[in-house]
Parts: structure tokens; sequence; C-alpha cells
């Protein structure tokens, strides 16, 4: 976290997991600061609480492998989103 107040929200959709349907939020603050490292295969996004605008450091492991994804894009406002995902901001 840079700049800012954000909601960081992690969910395990994995069925063969053992945190399967586990959702983890992270408020980080330049007061808070953190450090989140998400794995692959989890849902996650995040969200700017404050008023004013918010500086996020993202640092991939690896460099994005199109033929063999580790992550896939599922908008927030799409209807799968809301029946995957139990939770909303």
């Amino acid at each position: 976290m840079v700049r800012g107040l954000v909601s960081i929200v992690v969910f395990d959709g994995r069925v063969d997991s053992p945190t399967a349907g586990v959702v983890n939020e992270f408020r980080v603050s330049e007061r808070i600061p953190g450090l989140v490292v998400i794995p692959p295969n989890l849902y996650h996004g995040w969200y700017n609480l404050g008023t004013d605008e918010a500086f996020i450091l993202n640092m991939p492991s690896a460099t994005y492998n199109h033929e063999e994804p580790d992550a896939f894009d599922l908008p927030y406002e799409s209807p799968e989103a809301a029946e995957i995902v139990p939770f909303r901001w």
C-alpha cells in the first residue's frame, strides 16, 4: 500500500482446498500498511474506501502466461461474481 485507504478481499473458491469458502478482508492504509500475498487461483479484488485516490503497489511473482493463466477475470458487476463470491462492498 502506497497511499489511501483500501479494502483488499480474497476468497478461496477452490472446492478441494482446506480453506474452501473462506473470505478474508484486509484494510490497509498509510497508517496501517500491509503486505498481502495472494496465492494463485484465488478470487481477489480491492476497493478504495477513502475519499482520496489510492495507490497500490502490485508485485507479481511471475510474468503472466496467456497459454496457462493462473488468474481469470471475473468482473465485479457480473451475475456470476454475485453467485460465486460471497462478498459485496
